[in-house]
């Protein structure tokens, strides 16, 4: 049975090359003196020593092995960045670096802890190797140390299905000579050798034996000009197997069936046309993709035409009465929010014959799998950065298809949507069991599929959109031994992990296990060398097998010591919670007598020398015991209203506002309100924020977009004009303009914590809760996510129902325990009394509602209510930000002097980013306390723009009464006065006796 893929004349590609050939220097090859990040750092180019480029192509995938070497050709360390752009489709199957003479493999790792590793290691001017990809098919590896008048050699190695028309086409372009250039290449399972193009020109001469294909030329003092362009060939069989690196054989099937040329498809009556008008959209190709969308609608002359552009706000439905009218909305279309396909879960899409789904499939809020698409979609992308494996599994799900236009011809692509063609529908064993497949671009009338190949027996695929309606195909595996390849195994699996990034409940442990099974990378799991097995022990990554053996052994010793040394940090961790919770009771226990008007006001001024301990040791009185458990609470009543601005203060920028009244919380005698909270007004001086308010209401829209193209690629644009939406009243816009944010490529963990912090505010707090799960799986070595997820589901207990409340405040309990006893980097001391204020003040409600999960020690049980709690938090590291707090009698509550004469309390200062730190004050006595927070130093590589503080002042902590003002404030990093006024607290009269 011949190939689909026609036999083309070398011609073809020169004609019609790959996008991707027209790349000028690739690969790419920069250095940063003085190392990674460095604002003094100067790029020099290195010089590429030798280039070997391996390519073997079996069937219709090959896969590619590049090894490059460079050197260093100046007196100063360096910090190298290897770029190459690969062809469309390609999956990065491995990675190596020189250490010592030797190539070691990477390890797949989750992204984030992979640049953490990385970045720790060079900061100890140790060698590391980070190795990521994008999902435009550009690969990207760093390199520390290239020492002087050395180098250092890296391996890559991809896997990319051939385009069924153009074949392979590797551009190689650089004016710089390369010393040497060798060049193989292989081909298994095609009837002849393909037609063959090199960069830099040259006769390309095939030996062949046996049914493989070989080519081979090594070049001295190369300059390459072109593209290594490898045509489709026919095929041997429609069915081929191979073994990838896990040990499973895999099939590849690529075959055609009689289509009639003329059009013949099934009318199509009713089409739905879903544009994604997500933020992330905006620099997708969207003329062409209207192009497209009007010949569709033109060829195949529906009856009816409805759209839904949607997006994290919702969806919005019209009918359309034709092309023109459709194309006149589409361009009107503002991109803005964030992409979510559960958006379109609620719509009705019963009656429709087909679903053209225009997105790039980059779902960044809501649960990907929440769409079941009950009518076929046809899943059209032409970003450079599109998720087209999520695309492709969605579409094909759906009986239907999906089409990149950045690689696929326009005619191509219409004649695949408006003629029958053949479509894979189903694909199982001769035994009935089914197959997960994946669907690959099989050409204008063909198709390609690739899957596993368990056990023996038959494969079976049935065909729809054949002349019969529908048509059953049956293909023997072949016998003898499989051939030795990665790539079938690559492709299959790269769509899978694709599918599993998108969605929100997945932990990095899963993801990163799938990955390294089948060697693939992604935009998530990046490989990574490390020097020693020390190294791999302290980032807890199993190393290669490639590593020494010596290495290896030290990698299990290490290891061995360090889960030892867990066990005893466990349980002195224990210990010292306990020591400082008994003290914090003592503290809370203890009477202070009334504090004049000090005369030297104690802590004022610039950080001084550290101070070991407080001024004033508390007395030990009264310790109080857990209390009882609580009859059921009544029904909670959350007040949110904004804060009102009076007056301006340019000293002062507070983003956000809001206040609620606790009505369920826990009972303390003698409690009652007391005490009033006012915090500083907000104050724009943001260029684009001073325009929209001078705006006039007419002419509002066109001057957003005005400032949304000249500030919108920030983060920090995004969570301003959010704000300024939410002060006007503009609920639904401040969301949707909020979650905008989480479309950007600078988004950062910063900016995924700010923006759960305001969902919580907008009142979106189970899109908070996702925001803070997906935290707290990708940096499972910092407390903070916990704590904030915590919190989170504390507060969205307060309006479930009863077992969803017992079973929001049982996990909760269970972060804020796990914040409490596990033994945190030292950077972080502190947050468990804090997390401890907070378990408690939740105990006696989950316990009200008949829960007995506990697992925090008794010893850690006390609710400690108190007049009045200041916390405040950040959300960046590298950033050291102080809580003070004036008394009344004019004492600064500061880091030098934590315990002041009228009894408040400071907690230990966090020096190196996120916080919290916390203010106590359980007697308040009368007068007026006057919160503030000063940005002692701070992150300057932050796209999320000034440093973002929330602080949060509570009075009656854990009563009845309890009140709470949650604010936002900005600190710029490069402002002379960074001493910034947060609000003050006014209480009267004397404090009670408690």
């Amino acid at each position: 049975m011949r190939s689909p893929f026609p036999i083309l004349a070398l011609l073809s590609l020169i004609l019609f090359p790959s996008p991707l050939a027209a790349q000028t220097a690739n690969p790419s090859l920069t250095a940063r003196l003085l190392g990674i990040n460095s604002p003094e750092a100067t790029a020099e180019k290195l010089r590429i020593e030798s280039l070997d480029v391996n390519v073997r192509v079996h069937g219709t995938i090959a896969e590619t092995i590049v090894t490059a070497r460079f050197v260093n050709p100046v007196d100063q360390t360096l910090e190298g960045d290897f770029r190459l752009v690969m062809p469309a489709g390609s999956v990065v199957t491995g990675y190596a670096l020189d250490l010592n003479g030797r190539m070691i493999d990477g390890v797949l790792v989750d992204q984030r802890r992979a640049r953490v590793a990385y970045e720790a290691r060079v900061r100890g001017r140790i060698d590391p190797g980070l190795a990521e990809v994008d999902r435009d098919n550009l690969f990207r590896t760093r390199v520390f140390p290239i020492f002087p008048r050395s180098g250092r050699t890296i391996r890559l190695r991809f896997t990319t299905p051939l385009d069924p028309a153009r074949g392979y086409s590797l551009p190689i372009d650089d004016t710089a000579e390369i010393g040497r250039f060798r060049l193989e290449i292989e081909a298994s399972g095609t009837a002849r050798p393909p037609e063959l193009r090199l960069p830099g020109g040259g006769e390309a001469r095939w030996s062949s034996a046996g049914g493989v294909h070989r080519f081979e030329q090594e070049r001295r003092g190369a300059r390459l000009d072109g593209a290594l362009a490898i045509a489709p060939a026919e095929l041997q069989s429609p069915i081929l197997v191979s073994r990838g690196d896990s040990g499973e054989r895999f099939f590849q099937i690529a075959d055609s069936a009689p289509v009639r040329r003329e059009r013949d498809a099934p009318e199509v009556r009713r089409v739905a046309v879903l544009w994604d008008r997500s933020l992330s959209r905006a620099d997708d190709d969207l003329e062409e993709e209207i192009a497209i969308l009007r010949r569709y609608l033109d060829e195949a002359r529906p009856r009816s035409i409805e759209l839904l552009l949607f997006d994290s706000s919702g969806v919005e439905r019209r009918r359309v009465a034709n092309g023109a009218e459709l194309t006149a909305l589409l361009r009107a279309v503002r991109y803005q929010g964030a992409t979510s396909l559960a958006a379109l879960s609620a719509q009705d899409f019963a009656g429709i014959d087909a679903c053209l789904l225009f997105s790039d499939g980059l779902v960044t809020i809501d649960r990907s799998d929440s769409f079941p698409p009950t009518c076929p979609i046809f899943a059209i992308s032409s970003g450079a950065d599109a998720n087209r494996a999520y695309l492709r599994s969605l579409a094909r799900n759906s009986g239907g298809e999906a089409f990149d236009l950045s690689v696929r011809e326009a005619g191509e692509v219409l004649t695949r949507m408006t003629r029958r063609v053949p479509r894979v529908v189903d694909v199982r064993t001769s035994a009935g069991a089914p197959i997960d497949y994946t669907v690959l671009d099989g050409g204008e009338y063909g198709w390609r599929i690739v899957g596993p190949a368990a056990g023996s027996g038959d494969i079976v695929v049935r065909l729809a959109g054949v002349p019969s309606g529908s048509e059953q195909r049956t293909y023997a595996i072949p016998s003898g031994e499989a051939a030795e390849m990665n790539g079938a195994s690559a492709l299959w699996a790269a769509e899978r992990v694709a599918v599993l990034a998108a969605r929100d409940d997945v932990e990095p442990a899963a993801l990163v296990a799938l990955a390294r099974r089948h060697s693939v990378a992604s935009p998530e799991v990046s490989f990574l060398v490390l020097e020693t097995g020390r190294d791999y022990a302290q980032a807890e990554i199993v190393p290669p097998a490639s590593l020494p053996a010596e290495m290896r052994d030290e990698y299990a010793a290490v290891r061995e010591q360090m889960k030892r040394e867990e066990t005893g940090a466990r349980a002195r961790r224990l210990d010292m919670v306990v020591d400082q919770w008994n003290e914090m009771r003592r503290w809370w226990g203890t009477r202070y007598p009334v504090a004049s008007v000090a005369d030297d006001r104690p802590g004022r001024g610039r950080r001084p020398p550290p101070v070991s301990s407080p001024s004033i040791e508390p007395v030990p009185q009264t310790v109080p015991s857990p209390p009882p458990p609580a009859p059921p609470p009544p029904p909670v009543v959350a007040l949110e209203q904004r804060s009102e601005a009076a007056g301006a203060d340019s000293g002062s920028i507070v983003v956000t506002g809001s206040n609620r009244t606790q009505a369920g919380a826990p009972s303390s005698p003698g409690a009652s309100p007391r005490g009033s909270i006012a915090i500083e007004p907000w104050a724009a001086n943001r260029p684009y924020l001073a325009a929209l308010d001078e705006a006039p209401p007419a002419d509002s829209e066109r001057v957003f977009a005005e400032q949304q193209a000249q500030h919108g690629s920030l983060p920090a644009f995004w969570l301003d004009v959010s704000d300024w939406a939410w002060r006007k009243g503009r609920r639904e816009d401040a969301v949707r303009l909020l979650l905008s944010a989480l479309e950007l490529p600078t988004r950062n963990s910063q900016t995924l914590s700010i923006v759960a912090e305001r969902l919580m505010r907008y009142g979106e707090i189970d899109r908070a809760v996702s925001i803070f799960e997906r935290l707290v799986a990708a940096e499972g070595d910092r407390p903070q996510p916990r704590r904030s997820l915590a919190l989170a589901l504390a507060k969205r207990s307060e309006n479930a129902p009863r077992e969803q409340a017992r079973a929001d405040l049982e996990r909760a309990l269970s972060l804020l325990t796990e914040v409490v006893t596990t033994p945190w980097n030292e950077a972080y001391r502190g947050i468990e009394m804090i997390a401890l204020m907070e378990a408690n003040r939740l105990i006696p409600r989950y316990r009200a509602l008949g829960g007995d999960g506990l697992t925090l020690d008794p010893r850690l049980i006390a609710l400690l209510d108190v007049d009045l709690r200041v916390v405040i938090e950040w959300y960046s590291e590298a950033t050291d930000i102080d809580l003070w707090v004036d008394e009344p009698n004019g004492e600064r509550a500061i880091y030098h002097n934590p315990r002041t004469r009228m009894g408040g309390r400071l907690s230990d200062d966090m020096t190196q980013g996120f916080g919290p730190e916390e203010y106590l004050m359980r007697r308040a006595q009368p007068g007026t306390y006057q919160v503030r927070s000063n940005i002692f130093s701070s992150d300057r590589l932050n796209p999320n723009g000034a440093q973002r503080v929330t602080a949060r002042l509570i009075r009656d902590f854990g009563r009845p009464a309890e009140r709470e003002e949650v604010v936002d404030i900005e600190i710029l990093p490069d402002d002379d006065q960074r001493e910034r006024s947060i609000g003050r607290i006014e209480f009267e009269g004397p404090a009670p006796r408690r």
